[in-house]
């Protein structure tokens, strides 16, 4: 805000502060002066951002399908070229026990635990632990509100690299 203060006097017109981020925009808003928080990953949120307890439900997810079922080991049809393990492997949601051992080029490779079972052609949806790099590989959203698809927003950026 000082820099704010001082550019203002030369003259200049600083009619945008912005700060923070998605993790942090509890502080930034809180900052006399910041106009504008950064907080673009708050509309998907990931498995990390779970793991920080920020209140909010992670709403992106991968849809996958079981492609080999070898008793406890389960292949997916989903690996690196579709979800990042940036942060550590992507979170399976409803399977209580199952844990995403590793990911190669194209196939995911679930270990169960427990009671769940899994089948050829069952649908795993998986948290992303970093849903920034997962998105860019993709090239389009479908935002979905209870079992119905509220529309297709394609991701204009895909494949975009300066």
């Amino acid at each position: 805000m000082e820099v704010k203060t001082e550019l203002e006097k030369a003259g200049f017109s600083i009619p945008i502060v912005s700060g923070g981020g998605t993790g942090t925009y509890d502080i930034a808003s809180n900052v006399p002066g910041v106009t504008e928080v950064q907080a673009g990953s708050y509309l998907t949120m990931d498995a990390t951002y779970g793991y920080l307890n920020m209140g909010f439900e992670q709403a992106v997810t991968l849809m996958s399908t079981v492609i080999a079922v070898h008793g406890d080991h389960v292949i997916l049809d989903c690996g690196m070229k579709s979800i990042t393990s940036e942060f550590g492997m992507p979170q399976p949601v409803g399977l209580d026990g199952a844990s995403l051992a590793s990911l190669s080029e194209e196939h995911g490779h679930l270990n169960l635990e427990g009671k769940t079972k899994l089948k050829m052609g069952d649908v795993v949806e998986l948290i992303p632990t970093h849903g920034c790099t997962t998105i860019n590989l993709h090239d389009r959203f479908y935002p979905v509100r209870g079992d119905l698809v509220e529309g297709i927003w394609e991701i204009s950026a895909r494949g975009k690299f300066a």
